[in-house]
């Protein structure tokens, strides 16, 4: 289902505004938003994917752990500019109940078919955080932070 969960638009927008608020919070403080990555788990992922990818500022990188895109029907129109090239980086635990593991890999395929810079990863597991995804983020975290 594309439009996931039968998906409340106000909260979405209602997190992503707080989401927006974050980052302009780090660059009022001093951080370069190009060294901000937001990133998130289940539906907090999915936040940070529609947050970052709507963000006017260039951000390093988004991260999604076992989450979905969300508002697919709107991404084109919504997505801002600045974020077109912003690596993601997507990881789903194959065994995941909460989650399914196919709505997270259509998610991945969905942004990169939108030309998004996507890294989708699968682990077996459920719907969780393991130690060898963590080490294969922070590989991926050094790269994009150079």
């Amino acid at each position: 289902d594309t439009n996931l969960r039968n998906a409340d638009s106000t909260g979405i927008a209602a997190s992503t505004a707080t989401v927006q608020g974050l980052i302009d919070a780090q660059i009022a403080a001093g951080i370069a938003n190009q060294r901000i990555v937001v990133a998130g788990f289940s539906q907090g992922g999915a936040i940070a994917i529609h947050a970052g990818l709507r963000c006017p500022q260039p951000l390093a990188g988004i991260i999604g752990l076992s989450c979905y895109v969300l508002e697919r029907q709107q991404h084109s129109e919504q997505i801002h500019a600045s974020n077109q090239n912003t690596p993601i980086w997507m990881a789903h635990g194959t065994q995941d109940a909460m989650v399914p593991y196919d709505l997270g890999e259509s998610s991945a395929a969905f942004l990169s078919a939108n030309g998004h810079k996507v890294t989708f990863v699968s682990y077996p597991m459920g719907h969780e955080v393991s130690l060898p995804e963590i080490t294969t983020l922070a590989q991926w975290l050094s790269e994009v932070l150079r």
